[in-house]
């Protein structure tokens, strides 16, 4: 069994016993054993462990002068029950004949019982999908009694069906596996207009899918993705949504419309030939100066039919009167420009 169910093991007690003061339970921890007097579960990562593990408890039991009844014990097991759970490498389940004695249970006559239903099926509610939405109608029908309340149950064709739904959802329970330490996490969040819901989930890296039997298209591998593209997107140059459609009709890979949507832009012959995008560039702006003389614009204009021996102009507008000038030029040297704008 994996080190994570030692974990589990201690996650169950502690709803059971170490939150209730009145049982009395009390427990002996030491170098991740975990020891009570109640029936004593250790897990461990590989058989090696497990055995040195083992010879610790021995010591321990001997030395606080503690017996092992050793027609109930089970030791060096892939699997076990502990808690009305099932513990086994891959996570925690409910016990099969728990989830047959639920499936069986009759519908309740009073108030007292159908609240009694409830608190059974709530004690796997982890392992159920969507477990409050599926008993809303069910707590609707506590609403205003007693604890111990013995009248009849107003049953409906709506809440007679989620009670059989509860029961249903038992049977399909699903198998939780454990943290891995160094692993990302991932926090899931969803709301609507009066409730809101998380959870938080663990990505774990699959390290092999037999995509031909999940899949109609075949699964492509990375280093022949581009090489792929550059064949299809090769015939006529279509469109990104068009190469999209023509290869996820014919193949799949994870992320397969991001990455042939990437591929399709950078290609430099659509680059230079289509207009993927009308781009208007604003007008630059300018802030006010505060001083005359602060900011000057110019421009140069020509050349120009001559007149006079002169071609060119410069034209410079004084942002701070808006005063324009307008100084005809023989030439456009950086040394008649600058006469002309000292002069004038």
């Amino acid at each position: 069994m994996a080190s994570s169910a030692a974990e589990e093991v201690l996650v169950l007690k502690s709803r059971l016993f170490l939150r209730n003061g009145k049982t009395g339970c009390k427990f002996l921890v030491d170098r991740g054993a975990d020891v009570s007097i109640i029936p004593f579960s250790k897990a461990s990562s590989s058989e090696k462990e497990h055995q040195d593990h083992i010879k610790l408890v021995y010591d321990r039991y001997q030395q606080f002068g503690l017996r092992i009844n050793v027609a109930k014990s089970v030791m060096g097991a892939d699997r076990g029950e502990h808690l009305e759970h099932l513990i086994t490498a891959e996570g925690s389940c409910p016990l099969p004949e728990k989830i047959e004695a639920i499936n069986n249970y009759k519908m309740s006559d009073t108030i007292h019982e159908l609240r009694t239903f409830l608190g059974i099926i709530n004690f796997y509610r982890r392992y159920l999908k969507n477990a409050a939405k599926t008993q809303v109608p069910l707590h609707d029908l506590l609403k205003g009694t007693k604890k111990k309340d013995q009248r009849k149950v107003p049953w409906t064709e709506g809440t007679i069906k989620s009670f059989e739904q509860c029961k249903s959802d038992l049977t399909k329970a699903a198998l939780l596996s454990f943290p891995k330490f160094g692993l990302p996490l991932c926090l899931c969040a969803d709301a609507s207009d009066f409730v809101i819901g998380s959870v938080l989930q663990q990505i774990e890296a699959v390290n092999e899918i037999n995509y031909d039997a999940v899949a109609e298209e075949p699964y492509i591998p990375q280093k022949f993705r581009l090489q792929l593209f550059q064949l299809i997107h090769g015939f006529a140059h279509p469109g990104v949504k068009s190469t999209i459609k023509l290869m996820t009709e014919k193949c799949v890979w994870p992320n397969i419309k991001k990455q042939i949507r990437e591929w399709a832009k950078a290609r430099s012959r659509c680059q230079k030939c289509k207009v993927i995008r009308h781009t208007k560039s604003k007008f630059d702006e300018y802030q006010p100066p505060d001083e005359r003389f602060r900011v000057v614009l110019i421009d140069l204009i020509g050349p120009l039919p001559p007149l006079a021996g002169m071609m060119y102009s410069v034209a410079s507008i004084h942002r701070f009167s808006c005063w324009i000038e307008v100084v005809p030029l023989p030439d456009i040297t950086a040394e008649i420009v600058e006469k002309a704008l000292y002069e004038h």
